[in-house]
C-alpha cells in the first residue's frame, strides 16, 4: 500500500488512513472493469499542450493562497492509485490535473477551456 504525505502551503499535513479489506477488495475490481491500458482520456487531457505554468496560484487580495495547483503535485507522481483511491477516480483526476496553453482551437487546456471565437 501506498501512503502519501502533503504538507501544504499552511504547514498542515495529513497521512490517509489504511484502506480497509473491503475498499482494496472493491477497488481492485474496478481493474477487471476497465481497460486502464487505453489511454485515450489522458492523451485527450494533454493534446495540444505546448506550455504550463509552473505554478497555478489562486490569491485572495491580501495575498493568502486560497488554491494552489501544488496541492496535487502528489498525483503525478503516484501512477497506480493506492488502495484508498478508486483507480477510475484516481485516472480521472491525472486528466484533470493537466493545465497550461494549449495549440488548438481552444486557448487553454485543464480546468477551464476558453474556445477561440476569431
Amino acid at each position: 500500500m501506498q501512503k502519501i504525505r502533503y504538507k501544504g502551503p499552511a504547514g498542515l499535513s495529513k497521512d490517509v488512513k489504511p484502506a480497509s479489506d473491503f475498499t482494496i477488495r472493491k477497488n481492485y475490481g474496478v481493474y477487471k472493469l476497465l481497460d486502464f491500458a487505453d489511454t485515450t482520456e489522458a492523451e485527450c487531457a494533454s493534446r495540444g499542450l505546448i506550455e504550463a505554468p509552473d505554478e497555478l496560484e489562486l490569491k485572495a487580495e491580501d495575498g493568502r493562497i486560497i488554491w494552489s495547483q501544488k496541492a496535487y503535485a502528489f498525483i503525478d507522481e503516484i501512477e497506480k492509485a493506492p488502495d484508498s483511491a478508486n483507480p477510475s477516480l484516481w485516472e480521472n483526476t491525472r486528466n484533470n490535473h493537466v493545465s497550461g496553453m494549449c495549440s488548438s482551437r481552444y486557448a487553454a487546456c485543464g480546468k477551464t477551456l476558453w474556445q477561440e471565437t476569431g
